[in-house]
Formats: C-alpha cells, sequence, structure tokens
C-alpha cells in the first residue's frame, strides 16, 4: 500500500549499464503512482513497425476492463501504461505439441520474441505463457517500470490463448478484452477457474466443502444466483465446486458473480487505500492561537461512492458522513487529538470483520503552545523508511530512522496472507539505520509489514 509512505528505490538510482529501455505511453493516469494501483501492459510478439498497433491493442483492452464491474466502480484506483517492448519477430511460438487438439491447430511457428511467449505450454493449445517469465519480464520492470503492481503481457498473435500466474497473459485475438479480464481474475484476484483446468487447490471460488453453513463464499448463497454448483460432471473436478454458473471465471461474456467480485474488491483494498490526500498531513500540528481547524480526507472517487468517513475528537464522536470538519480548539488545553475512520460500505462486500480487516484510520495531535512559536514538524521528518532491492533474491535492506529511540517490527507475509516472519530489531535514534532480513523461501510476491513509532507501513516485494 504504498499511499502511506514513499518508498526510496535505491537500485533506480544504480542501473546497470546493460540496462535495456523501452518508451513508456500513459493509457490511463489517474493520480501518483505512489497512490494508485499501477497496471503495465509488456507488448511482446510487436516490431517496431508494429508498435502502434500495440498500443492500439493495449488502449482497447484498457477501456473495455474499466466497463466491466468492479473494476468499473474503481476504475480512478487504477493507472495504465504500455511499456514497448521491441521484438525481432512477430507473433509467437506455436511448437504444434498441443494434445488436446489436432496438430497443427494453427500453422506451426518459431518466432524470435523478446520474452518467447508460446503457445502449446504444458501441451495445451490455447495455453500462451512468456517462457523468459523469471529473467526477462522482471528486469524489463527494474528498468523501465519498478513500482508496478499489476503486470499484463500483450501477445501480438490472432491465435486464441491466453494464462493466469504472477503475471497475466494474452493475445490480442479478437476476444482479448475478455481474455484479459479472465486473466486478471487469477493474477489480480487470485481466483480459480469456474471450470475445471486441473487441481489448484481452495480459493476464495473454488471448494471441495459443501455445508452451507460454513463454505467459504456462506453469506452470498442463494443471492444473485449464488449456489453450490459441480465444477465438473465426473472425475477429479466432481469433488470440486463453484458458486454460480455464469460467471466471466467459467466461460467469457459473462460478469464477474457476487463471489469474485467481493474477492476483487478485497485485492483493491489490499493494494490501494482510499484516501488519496490529507489535510494537513496527518502528523503532530502546533498551534499558536485558537483559530478555527480545518480537518480534510480526500478520496479516491468511487462511482457510486460507497466510501464512508467518521470524525472523533479525543475518541468521542464528532461527525459522521463527511469529509471535512472544522473544529474550534478552544475547549481543549495543550494537547488533543483529531481522528478520522475510513471504511468501504460496499454492498457488492459481505465480508466478515471487514471493519477490522480494511478500516483505515488517521489521526492528527495538535499541540498547543501560545508562549512561542513552534515550527511544524511533520512526521515525515520524523520517520524514514527505505526498502531495497525490489524485486530481491535472498535478502532486502530496511533502511530506517527515528528522531526518538523506538523498536522497528518487521512482519512478512505470502500473497495469500500467510504469517511467514517476525522480526524486531532496535534502531539508533538520529541516524540512519540498515537492517538485512532474509526472506522467506517463496516465489512471487511477499508482503512486508513495518511498525514503527505506531504507524504501519506495508509494500508489496518480489522474490525472484
Amino acid at each position: 500500500m504504498k499511499v502511506l509512505f514513499s518508498f526510496v528505490i535505491l537500485f533506480l538510482l544504480a542501473k546497470p549499464l546493460s540496462a535495456q529501455v523501452f518508451d513508456l505511453d500513459t493509457i490511463k493516469f489517474n493520480g501518483s503512482i505512489m497512490k494508485r494501483i499501477n497496471i503495465v501492459i509488456l507488448a511482446e510478439g510487436y516490431q517496431a513497425s508494429e508498435i502502434s498497433k500495440f498500443i492500439a491493442d493495449a488502449t482497447k483492452i484498457s477501456s473495455d476492463l474499466f466497463k466491466k464491474m468492479p473494476f468499473k466502480q474503481y476504475q480512478k484506483y487504477f493507472n495504465v501504461f504500455a511499456l514497448k517492448v521491441v521484438s525481432n519477430s512477430s507473433g509467437t511460438d506455436h511448437p504444434g505439441t498441443a494434445t488436446d487438439v489436432t496438430e497443427p491447430a494453427t500453422p506451426i511457428v518459431n518466432a524470435n520474441t523478446y520474452f518467447d511467449a508460446t503457445l502449446d505450454f504444458g501441451s495445451i493449445h490455447r495455453l500462451l505463457v512468456p517462457q523468459q517469465l523469471s529473467h526477462s519480464i522482471f528486469t524489463v520492470l527494474a528498468d523501465n517500470f519498478p513500482l508496478y503492481d499489476i503486470v499484463m503481457v500483450l501477445v501480438n498473435s490472432p491465435v486464441y490463448g491466453g494464462s493466469g500466474g504472477i503475471f497475466a497473459t494474452v493475445s490480442a485475438h479478437p476476444l482479448a478484452s475478455e481474455i484479459a479480464i479472465h486473466e486478471l481474475g487469477h493474477s489480480f484476484g487470485s481466483l480459480a477457474d469456474e471450470y475445471w483446468a486441473g487441481n489448484v487447490g481452495e480459493r476464495a471460488n473454488r471448494t471441495t466443502n459443501t455445508n452451507p453453513n460454513n463454505i467459504i463464499w456462506k453469506n452470498w448463497l442463494n443471492t444473485g444466483g449464488v449456489g453450490i454448483y459441480p465444477i465438473d460432471a465426473n472425475g477429479q473436478g466432481a469433488k470440486w465446486y463453484r458458486p454460480h454458473q455464469s460467471c466471466i471465471m467459467r466461460a467469457l461474456a459473462n460478469p464477474f458473480c457476487p463471489v469474485c467480485t467481493e474477492s476483487i474488491i478485497e485485492k483493491i483494498h489490499d493494494a490501494q487505500f482510499p484516501v488519496d490526500m490529507l489535510f494537513p498531513d496527518s502528523g503532530p500540528i502546533f498551534i499558536t492561537n485558537n483559530d478555527p481547524l480545518k480537518f480534510k480526507v480526500k478520496l479516491i472517487p468511487i462511482e457510486p461512492n460507497t466510501v464512508d468517513i467518521n470524525w472523533f475528537v479525543q475518541s468521542q464522536p464528532f461527525a459522521q458522513h463527511i469529509d471535512s470538519i472544522v473544529l474550534d480548539p478552544t475547549p481543549f488545553i495543550n494537547k488533543f487529538q483529531v481522528t478520522a475512520t475510513v471504511e468501504d460500505t460496499s454492498m457488492l462486500l459481505r465480508v466478515n470483520n471487514h471493519d477490522r480487516l480494511h478500516l483505515y484510520t488517521y489521526e492528527w495531535v495538535i499541540k498547543k503552545n501560545f508562549s512561542n512559536v513552534v515550527i511544524e514538524q511533520p512526521l515525515e521528518n520524523e520517520v524514514r523508511i527505505q526498502v531495497y532491492p525490489n524485486p530481491s533474491n535472498d535478502w532486502i535492506t530496511v533502511n530506517c530512522s527515528a528522531l526518538k529511540a523506538t523498536e522497528m517490527k518487521l512482519e512478512l507475509y505470502t500473497e495469500n496472507g500467510q504469517l511467514c516472519n517476525i522480526f524486531e530489531r532496535n534502531i539508533t535514534p538520529g541516524i540512519e539505520n540498515d537492517l538485512q532480513f532474509r526472506l522467506p523461501d517463496v516465489k512471487g510476491v511477499i508482503w512486508a509489514k513495518i511498525t514503527l513509532n505506531g504507524r504501519v507501513w506495508t509494500q508489496k516485494l518480489v522474490r525472484n
């Protein structure tokens, strides 16, 4: 959640001389990359003469994505960028090795493309995967746009194909937008296919449990077509169940079902706080008179808006359902506290304890000093956090400084929220502290939660 702090990505300042830099186009821009979920679309199999086609293909996918709920409602949370990666050949590999079709289903091709994408991956004709996933894609992102949140590889092929995983991959087929939205359901929403595509375990929309009292989607049962439906009629698929009969995770050209919609919204909440700006900045505020004080929470717009803001002064309710207040400081002596709580109250959510999981609290401490003028000292000057490198291999460094002696706590979680490690270290006040931590042996996304001086920062890391 980039909105809570400004990480200094040091490897950006020391790129290797061999770094491959490509032109970047902005397709959709709604705000600072530190306060938005950044989708980066990478060109694959587009030659230099075809880059204008890539931009057109990427723009069409972006436009169609934000017509589909819940991305439509939360579209202001996102930026979209297109990275013009140039390939030597046009198209993608098709070795003709699939076993689910009569090969060659399409002409056999050996294309010289940047990420070496191929059809027939895993002997499935439509399974389109960049074979240089672990090296080339991470390297290109590190050299060109390391603050990505979602990555899509757009392959210049008219053949139907795609895949999920760490990155979504989609071909430039006429159904590219629907394929892309489905694959983002995997890559961003952590959703499973709602048809039988192999054993990927329990997900928000896939289970072996048929007990309506404790099934994963019990809060949605008998609403909007949600039930308990077998994924397949026989074999292993008959042991697994899906929540809906007409979800895009089962077949294209459908909406996300209520269960999948909720899961995606929660992923949006995990990736980005709903607040665009605070006025004044949170932290200690020093006042020298009793002039009225104004506080405002500017939200990232949602259409329709479902985010509620409530205000408290000295922990007592002060105002409800408004984004700003004006406060008379006269009744308070020396020091008092103003708090705003922010929560998405969308009817698209039926998450138990949501007010604990995604209730955001912002605090201002006001200190009176009428005898002399005190220069305001924002929180940013009291606490500084840097984490690098990202992506990482085995180790990360947390560089932190604070004016007061304190303890720093680091918690590392898997992408699914499983706690891997907890570290606690004392830091020396007034100087920069470089602390090294070994990452858990988990490939892909790792969430780092840092607690320092009572404040919490969260950063998404990628472990190679």
